[in-house]
């Protein structure tokens, strides 16, 4: 398994909490029908620009079949239903939202499970996932829900494998855990100091979340 980070800014606190007087997307789009997206130096999900793309890239559709997809859409409405956001397979168009593409492969290296923008700053809004190189519904699930944790709120992996920022595989049901996780390596699943902060040693990704989906 492979997944690609692309990191474009210098780093944050991830532990900001979004203003309480300013609206982050409260809608999470899957997008399984692919589209039009071009490179932008910041990510607009509205327009389908997006940092990880590198030129105008036509993205093809999901190459599951109608099961695979009910089984991945489960696994992520899951996940998210402890928080205060509408999943939707729909596409919200100019409304604010954050974007997960289901696409089949990408383009520099079939490989590649996952890619998404993850310097730590604020504003990202869209992932992709390539499906020609996820075995299982589930593990794609699993990977989509890790990234949007680190590109909304510059979370890196955790230590503890039940919980989505994980590295490791095969671990069970995966969940957004309300605890205080060590930070490790994602190479090496080893301790080290937090991606975006190194004076931090541990993070939360139950809270982080649901700081950026704190409603309005």
């Amino acid at each position: 398994m492979r997944r690609l980070v692309l990191l474009v800014a210098a780093c944050g606190h991830p532990a900001d909490a979004p203003d309480a007087a300013v609206c982050t997307p409260s809608i999470v789009y899957l997008n399984r029908t692919g589209g039009m997206y071009t490179h932008s130096p910041v990510d607009d999900a509205t327009l389908n620009q997006s940092i990880v793309v590198d030129i105008p890239r036509m993205l093809a559709p999901w190459p599951g079949d109608s099961v695979n997809w009910a089984d991945l859409t489960a696994c992520i409405r899951e996940a998210l239903k402890v928080f205060p956001v509408e999943v939707t397979e729909t596409d919200p168009g100019t409304v604010p939202h954050v974007e997960l593409v289901f696409t089949d492969t990408y383009w520099a290296d079939s490989a590649v499970t996952h890619v998404f923008p993850s310097s730590c700053r604020r504003g990202h809004q869209i992932e992709l996932l390539f499906g020609t190189a996820l075995a299982t519904p589930t593990r794609a699930c699993e990977l989509a829900m890790g990234g949007l944790a680190e590109m909304t709120m510059q979370l890196g992996p955790a230590e503890n494998c039940l919980d989505f920022t994980s590295p490791a595989n095969d671990c069970g049901v995966r969940f957004f855990l309300d605890a205080d996780l060590a930070c490790v390596d994602a190479a090496t699943n080893l301790p080290a100091p937090c991606r975006c902060d190194a004076s931090m040693t541990t993070q939360n990704s139950f809270g982080a979340l649901a700081q950026y989906f704190h409603g309005c």
